[in-house]
């Protein structure tokens, strides 16, 4: 089987990282080329070519079109198999970083070309600027990450046969290095995007023993997340909060993970959710917040009862015209930033009940609001002892019951169910159903729509930090 894998980059990071593992996987079982938008890096452990019109838009020569791109692409496909590829495995297409490559797929697959779609990441789940005009593929295979996702599709239009379930593979960790380590510190491995919710974090630090540290790996690369950024690190510095920023930058990362006391995550929002099973292959335990993939995880014995679902803080704290301003704005910027009407009056309604409750989950505020909770649990033991009642986990974090044999237990299910062979299985197994036809569409009204209902309405994920 010969597998052509195409993405706009391979430079390091998350889909560059699966490539990489599914080309291992795939070793003495298929043929395989990569397609990079970018130059390809030294060392990288396939046949790759450079095709500058997969680039993003603004790293691309506006002189490419879509049919002479789609005439690259076949070109370096037939000077490494004269007799072509039998399957196109493209990652992350839907995603308008490239406006070409839409109608390019359609060209290859009317010349004939198989495509297997792999999405990672959905335009639709808050990201309004990656949201482009042109239709997705149609008649073609995709792969997602995770079952919600896989419903999600199958809702807005592919059938059963068109769309697989393709989990990333989670390797073994890496040998540490040299490099000293912080000493007693708790270790949130993340690029700290907003998503990543990291006034939670700062928050549970705050919950810590005494003399631990909080330690956040590495800061944001885009400009969307690098204001907030600068938001929390000048407040823990005025605040003399007990964290570590881009603690990944001086220190070896293998180290780090190593000498942790535990890992934690409060991320609101996970396409995969590597966070939820890393640890445990180090022989680490994590704590923190739980979120709807990890239902995947847990229905292949990867047991996580003991993150918590939300942080619930009192609305009774929060100026409410503060509140209500910021979530208002939001949710109108939302629609309209995917083409849809304002609609003030469904969402006043929305945040009246969303106010009228007595809790509201942290995960739900932008970074002032939550700002304001942090210094309240600082300044005040009633707050606190407060906050405390309303989740208990804040007392004892970091601690479960017989954490040694849950943290084997959960590092045999992952190597298991995540590692090698079962991505080799799993690859093998949807490329070979991939090659057959398929006839179906999907729905962007649908897709978006679904997206929208899926989880309450975070402003960290929707709104503006400044609102």
């Amino acid at each position: 089987m010969r597998i052509a894998f195409v993405h706009y980059h391979l430079k390091p990071g998350g889909v560059t990282t699966v490539i990489r593992r599914q080309i291992e996987a795939l070793e003495g079982a298929a043929e395989v080329m990569v397609l990079s938008g970018e130059p390809v890096p030294e060392g990288f452990p396939a046949t790759a070519v450079h095709v500058p019109g997969l680039a993003y838009d603004r790293l691309r020569d506006p002189a490419w079109t879509a049919g002479r791109l789609a005439d690259a692409m076949m070109r370096a496909v037939m000077d490494h198999w004269p007799g072509g590829c039998d399957l196109m495995h493209v990652h992350n297409p839907t995603l308008a970083k490239n406006r070409l490559l839409t109608e390019t797929l359609e060209r290859l697959k009317n010349q004939g070309v198989s495509l297997f779609l792999h999405i990672h990441d959905f335009a639709e789940d808050g990201r309004p600027e990656a949201y482009g005009a042109a239709p997705y593929p149609e008649d073609c295979h995709y792969a997602v990450l995770n079952r919600r996702d896989l419903d999600l599709l199958r809702r807005a239009g592919l059938t059963a046969e068109g769309v697989h379930l393709l989990p990333n593979q989670v390797a073994a960790p890496a040998p540490a290095g040299p490099h000293g380590a912080l000493g007693s510190h708790v270790l949130y491995p993340v690029r700290a995007l907003r998503r990543k919710n990291i006034g939670e974090a700062l928050l549970c630090s705050c919950f810590l023993p005494a003399e631990t540290v909080l330690a956040i790996t590495l800061g944001p690369n885009s400009s969307a997340d690098r204001d907030p950024y600068r938001f929390w690190q000048d407040f823990a510095a005025r605040h003399c909060l007990a964290v570590v920023f881009e603690a990944g930058i001086n220190h070896d990362f293998a180290h780090l993970m190593q000498t942790a006391r535990f890992l934690i995550t409060t991320s609101v929002s996970e396409g995969f959710g590597f966070a939820f099973l890393e640890p445990w292959t180090a022989g680490k335990l994590l704590w923190g917040r739980n979120l709807g993939v990890c239902e995947d995880f847990a229905a292949n014995g990867v047991d996580l009862d003991h993150l918590y679902p939300a942080l619930k803080v009192p609305t009774e704290w929060l100026d409410c015209r503060v509140w209500q301003r910021a979530w208002i704005r939001a949710w109108n910027r939302s629609r309209t930033a995917f083409g849809r009407p304002a609609d003030p009056q469904r969402a006043e309604a929305h945040f009246q009940a969303l106010a009228a409750a007595e809790t509201v989950d942290l995960a739900l505020l932008n970074e002032p609001l939550q700002a304001g909770i942090i210094v309240r649990c600082r300044q005040s033991d009633h707050d606190r002892a407060e906050l405390t009642a309303l989740n208990p986990f804040l007392a004892r974090p970091g601690k479960v019951p017989q954490a040694a044999a849950l943290i084997a237990a959960n590092a045999a299910s992952v190597a298991r169910h995540y590692g090698r062979e079962a991505d080799r299985r799993r690859l093998l197994a949807a490329y070979d159903r991939a090659r057959r036809p398929v006839v179906h569409r999907i729905d962007r009204d649908r897709l978006l729509d679904a997206f929208w209902a899926q989880t309450p309405f975070s402003l960290l994920r929707w709104g503006s930090w400044t609102d």
